[in-house]
């Protein structure tokens, strides 16, 4: 058996064979959650159905971006749009708002016309960088699903990342997009795969510059700042 055989076979023994319950629970939510209305601080904002709730790591994420950032930002997984607009509102220069998800697309343009942003954030379908033009950016927000768990149902893009596949090909290409000096702000939880993720930013050349934990909903968040190694 060759090297890519067994690696192959090392990661699904890897893989969780059912999420946490408080995971389904979360499932069971956003299922049966329909168009709603959602406010954060004096931002008031839809979350239309389908669509990842302004709950867990998004409002961590929102709190984060809420002590303002500058420069030119990147929103990857950017959901309802919530992120894309706090960063915006809070001393960006540029967003580009990205999901591979047509009815977070969909709802993100909604928020941002309602918020009459559209002059300050663009909006972007894209499978990771796939679609997103050749620049670098100052900071690159990423809220990807990190449950290492191939567990099939209508929603799981939002939530499962079986093998941390979809986190390596964002290290892998995430480098090209980054200004030198600039950072990646990724989420994780008790919930993820932190043995996983470390390996991957060691493989890809990147450093964890800044970690903060934070607890909500009887869990822990955590917050990376991520760099380049210096080489």
């Amino acid at each position: 058996m060759d090297n890519l055989s067994n690696k192959k076979k090392e990661n699904k023994s890897n893989l969780v064979v059912n999420p946490p319950k408080k995971t389904l629970e979360f499932i069971d939510s956003i299922l049966s959650q329909q168009n709603e209305v959602s406010r954060y601080k004096n931002l008031r904002f839809t979350i239309n159905k389908g669509v990842f709730p302004f709950e867990r790591s998004s409002r961590v994420l929102a709190d984060y971006l809420s002590q303002g950032v500058t420069g030119n930002i990147l929103d990857m997984g950017t959901g309802s749009g919530i992120q894309a607009i706090i960063a915006c509102k809070n001393g960006a220069n540029n967003v580009l708002a990205v999901d591979i998800d047509p009815k977070a697309i969909e709802n993100t343009e909604k928020n941002i016309c309602e918020l009459n942003l559209e002059d300050h954030i663009n909006v972007l379908r894209s499978n990771l960088f796939e679609s997103v033009p050749n620049q670098k950016f100052d900071i690159i927000i990423a809220n990807l699903p990190f449950v290492n768990c191939n567990y099939d149902c209508q929603i799981s893009h939002l939530l499962f990342d079986p093998c941390y596949e979809l986190h390596e090909r964002f290290f892998n290409q995430a480098r090209e997009y980054l200004s030198p000096n600039g950072k990646i702000v990724l989420v994780d939880g008790d919930i993820g795969d932190k043995k996983k993720l470390d390996s991957l930013i060691k493989k890809y050349n990147f450093n964890i510059s800044k970690e903060t934990t934070v607890s909500f909903d009887e869990l822990n968040w955590n917050i990376y700042e991520i760099s380049r190694r210096r080489e």
